[in-house]
């Protein structure tokens, strides 16, 4: 027997960002005119995000942020608050393009990374028949695999499971392997 609780990753206390997730910005001036109104954002129905602001932007998969006017902009590992600052930084005290003081910048989580992974399990062929006290009933073992994908700090193996099927049955072998792509090659 395995404590579920084991099988989740805990998150950090506050979201750091990293390349795949999609930012909302808004520097007022830059990437977006100071007469209209910041785009806002709603999230897609079922979604437990809340609304965001600014204009979609990925965040490379080297970290880093391409903007108007500067050059790209490393925030891999930072929260919201710090990209915020860096982003004043760049166009403040850096590139000179903003009066320090009277920017307008907004930085909010429009969408985060998501992980792909492949869980493949072995099942037993329906519940039904474990319960029976049948001894001559032999159990059929089945083999699946399902890709799913995980929002970032969700990719862990209770969510891979909740995500395919939830816990295997019990004539299913009792064992959980990881492997990485990066372990894979």
């Amino acid at each position: 027997p395995i404590d579920i609780s084991r099988l989740r990753q805990e998150p950090p206390k506050n979201y750091l960002i990293d390349g795949g997730d999609i930012l909302g910005v808004y520097i007022e001036g830059a990437l977006g005119k100071a007469e209209e109104p910041p785009p806002i954002n709603l999230p897609r129905e079922g979604s437990d995000l809340p609304p965001s602001i600014g204009f979609p932007i990925v965040v490379r998969e080297d970290g880093t942020l391409s903007l108007p006017l500067i050059p790209p902009v490393p925030v891999r590992g930072l929260t919201m608050d710090q990209v915020e600052n860096v982003l004043r930084r760049a166009y403040t005290v850096d590139r000179k393009i903003l009066a320090p003081g009277k920017d307008r910048i907004i930085v909010t989580l429009l969408q985060p990374r998501v992980v792909r992974v492949v869980v493949m399990r072995q099942d037993s062929a329906t519940s039904a028949l474990q319960n029976s006290t049948d001894p001559n009933l032999r159990f059929e073992l089945s083999t699946r695999s399902e890709e799913v994908k995980l929002r970032a700090y969700e990719n862990d193996v209770l969510h891979a499971l909740a995500e395919t099927g939830g816990l295997p049955g019990f004539s299913a072998k009792n064992e959980i392997k990881i492997l990485r792509s990066s372990q894979m090659s």
